[in-house]
Formats: structure tokens, sequence, C-alpha cells
């Protein structure tokens, strides 16, 4: 009875698991979808993977944040920064 009973418990753990992954998932998709694209100097378009420093953390991924400073567009990476006149 007991390895019935636990063979129970852990098909159930992995059920709830499961199932907040993929909730979790399912709501940071609908996250990005509401972000609008942002713009500095003459990049337009920016959007997830990027994301301006001011737009909100979930519209883009952490690597790729980058700063709009005087109508110019950098990226920084390992403190460098790399000024960018075009995405994609």
């Amino acid at each position: 009875m007991y390895i019935i009973s636990q063979s129970l418990l852990l098909k159930f753990i992995y059920f709830f698991i499961t199932t907040q992954l993929y909730f979790i998932q399912k709501s940071h998709g609908n996250q990005i979808k509401y972000c609008t694209p942002s713009s500095c100097g003459g990049i337009r378009n920016i959007s997830y993977p990027f994301r301006l420093n001011t737009d909100p953390k979930r519209c883009g991924h952490p690597k790729y944040k980058l700063s709009c400073e005087n109508n110019t567009t950098s990226l920084y990476l390992n403190d460098d920064a790399n000024y960018l006149d075009h995405l994609g």
C-alpha cells in the first residue's frame, strides 16, 4: 500500500510542476505581446529580445538591454559601450 501511495504522490508532484511551468511560460509570453516597440535616434522598432533600459524588464532579455544617450543607441558588453546604427 505504501508503494502505491508513493507512486501516486510522485505523479501528483510531476503533474503539479508541469502545470505550473506551463502557466508561467504562457503568462510570460502574454506579457511580451503587450510591450510596445521603442526607438532611439535612427533606430526604430526596438523589440524583444532587445529593450531600452527605460522599458519594462519583461519586454526584453537581460543580455540585450540597450541604452539611449543623446539619441545614440548603445549596448554595453563587459562594461564597454558598443554604439549601434541598426538592429537585425
